[in-house]
């Protein structure tokens, strides 16, 4: 990173950005909640004078802000701002439309409201502190993207396609590299203890050469996890478990 961050710290000059991308850098998680208004530039600079919580590479620790300095990287490379790059090298080649910060219009009434735990409303992502081109830089580059089922699958699959509208690159995406313990045989899109999005993608072929193939996408704007409580029971109902 030290090729894109001149001014990186000396404990940080060896971090690649495999290492970002892997959760293996040693930054910290996140420095606020994701409706903070925190500027990238303050972002950046509290992430380079926070001391790393592990040796370079030698450890997996889940890093939200690292997600956050890839997107400052793809900004000067792409030469244009986070959100906008990622519609025009992969959402919009994909096909998708409602996905994203601002780019989309979304429309107040269809927005999924929020509830907590205790039953009291959170209200939707946009009744939040934003910018007017996306969250703050807590949140932005690892998270806090709108969409709907239909986008989440139509996305997912497009990465799978072999005729290279995302390209190799893209679908390399799909290859393991990090493995919680805990984790499960699906992907969590991304959650913030109220809402929550689970991706489940099944392919199978018979002895006899029968493909088989299960899309998932579960959605849900409550403080629990019954979204995934819900998937592990569509799993087993469909003898996936």
């Amino acid at each position: 990173i030290a090729k894109f961050f001149p001014d990186a710290p000396e404990d940080k000059q060896q971090i690649t950005i495999s290492h970002v991308l892997r959760h293996r850098a040693g930054f910290p998680d996140t420095f606020g909640s994701d409706y903070q208004l925190i500027d990238r530039e303050s972002l950046r600079r509290t992430l380079f004078e926070t001391p790393l919580l592990a040796p370079v590479g030698q450890e997996s620790r889940y890093s939200n802000s690292g997600y956050s300095l890839l997107a400052m990287i793809i900004e000067d490379v792409g030469g244009s701002p986070y959100e906008e790059w990622v519609h025009e090298e992969i959402i919009r080649p994909a096909g998708v439309e409602d996905f994203g910060y601002g780019i989309p219009y979304w429309p107040r009434d269809t927005l999924a409201v929020g509830i907590r735990r205790n039953g009291e409303r959170f209200g939707t992502p946009l009744e939040h502190a934003w910018y007017g081109d996306g969250p703050g830089w807590n949140l932005r580059g690892n998270g806090g993207m709108l969409s709907n089922a239909r986008g989440i699958h139509d996305l997912f699959l497009a990465m799978e396609q072999e005729d290279e509208v995302l390209g190799r690159e893209a679908r390399l995406a799909w290859r393991p590299a990090v493995q919680p313990g805990n984790a499960s045989e699906y992907a969590a899109l991304g959650g913030n203890g109220i809402f929550n999005a689970v991706y489940f993608r099944s392919v199978t072929v018979s002895k006899e050469g029968e493909r088989r193939e299960i899309t998932w996408v579960g959605l849900s704007n409550i403080g629990d996890q019954v979204i995934e409580d819900s998937l592990e029971y569509v799993a087993e109902t469909l003898g996936l478990r």
